[in-house]
């Protein structure tokens, strides 16, 4: 969990999880008084700026789907060419995956595309039909057929 106004990488910013922050801070300005007599009501208004630090994979069903994933440090790749990586010092899990502050997490291998750029929370993945694996598997599929067409000839 996390106390932050910020959410999807620190790229979008929620208004009411700032209002839920600053009414805590203005009501601990006297906190005897206020939260642990008369207004102890007003810790619910931290409950907006709560946000699990999760991420989970689902198919197009809707199933829960464990696929491997990479989780390290964030680092901004804003303006690098080519295709950079967006993490350093990862370690591969797989999902569902619990992130820690600073951390990101992206998809280990080409078998699956996510929906969404940012893989946090819930993500919905479909399997890529021109992933390497996939490939390997079609050319090893159509080896072993030709070899069954010659061998029926014979």
């Amino acid at each position: 969990m996390t106390l932050s106004p910020f959410h999807a990488q620190h790229s979008l910013f929620k208004p009411a999880s700032l209002a839920g922050l600053l009414v805590m801070l203005h009501t601990s300005l006297d906190i005897k008084g206020l939260l642990l007599k008369e207004a102890h009501y007003f810790l619910y208004s931290i409950a907006m700026a709560i946000t699990p630090r999760m991420l989970i994979t689902f198919d197009t069903e809707m199933n829960p789907l464990p696929i491997q994933v990479r989780v390290g440090k964030a680092v901004d790749v804003v303006g690098k060419p080519g295709n950079p990586k967006t993490i350093t010092g990862f370690q591969q899990n797989s999902t569902p995956v619990l992130l820690g502050f600073g951390e990101r997490a992206e998809l280990a291998s080409d078998d699956y595309i996510s929906y969404t750029p940012i893989m946090e929370g819930c993500v919905i993945v479909r399997e890529n039909h021109e992933s390497t694996s996939q490939k390997k598997k079609r050319a090893r599929l159509q080896r072993s057929q030709k070899r069954m067409l010659r061998r029926s000839k014979k």
